[in-house]
């Protein structure tokens, strides 16, 4: 029993931070290229076969007119449903033994693998362990994540406006072409403590990882606080690689 115990930990670690809130589209979309080879995989046939959201034919029915790259990747994508739906067993069965999703999240947070970011040469971001994935911003949150990154214990909203000057030199570097009064103009209404704009961009900032995958992964990589209190990005800058 402890060993089985032990089992549903290790699934529960690896893929619930991928479930995007039950969407299971997007979990697929983003950790299929990870699991083309289910061998590997600590969930067995037997879990797969009884999963409770799993109402896929095993094995899957594959058309012979389909090219071999496309069979591939219609049983990764199965591959990858099969396995989301176990998770989901292993989760509820964990429920049932009265464990809290509370509990269930804290042990995630705890054993969650984070990515690396790459910031390139012309300020694109990219997870490279996650799969490569390219985290999409317009320039002005853009500019400011790239301002709190700066400043690892972080910033105090209301001094932002002691960093125009270096938020000014971001934003002109991620708008080149923008005339310089136009620039100057959209950094002062961020830096502004009247203006809610850099609560606006924050928010920004949050959509464009939690569009990527779950919460509780990507509060690591998102601009966090509470009002008073310094806010910052809490990544270990040790995972941040700015190239040249």
């Amino acid at each position: 029993m402890q060993e089985q115990h032990s089992l549903m930990w290790q699934k529960v670690a690896y893929y619930a931070p991928f479930l995007n809130h039950g969407n299971i589209e997007k979990a697929v979309s983003f950790i299929e290229a990870k699991e083309r080879d289910i061998k590997h995989s600590t969930i067995t046939e037997n879990d797969v076969r009884h999963s409770s959201r799993t109402e896929l034919e095993f094995p899957p029915r594959l058309s012979p007119d389909l090219s071999e790259e496309e069979r591939e990747e219609q049983v990764s994508r199965y591959d990858t449903r099969m396995l989301l739906g176990a998770l989901e067993d292993v989760v509820n069965r964990l429920r049932l033994s009265s464990v809290s999703l509370a509990a269930i999240h804290e042990f995630i947070d705890n054993h969650q693998v984070l990515s690396r970011m790459v910031i390139t040469d012309d300020y694109r971001l990219f997870l490279p362990d996650y799969n490569n994935m390219e985290i999409e911003m317009t320039a002005l949150p853009k500019a400011l994540f790239f301002l709190f990154l700066r400043y690892p214990e972080g910033i105090v909203l209301k001094e932002l406006q002691n960093h125009y000057t270096e938020l000014l030199n971001i934003y002109r570097q991620l708008r080149p072409n923008v005339d310089e009064a136009k620039r100057a103009l959209t950094v002062t209404k961020l830096v502004s403590p009247l203006s809610n704009a850099a609560n606006e961009n924050i928010a920004r900032i949050r959509k464009a990882f939690v569009e990527k995958f779950d919460i509780h992964l990507s509060k690591n990589y998102i601009v966090t606080g509470s009002p008073g209190e310094a806010y910052a990005i809490p990544l270990d800058r040790n995972l941040i690689v700015w190239q040249d």
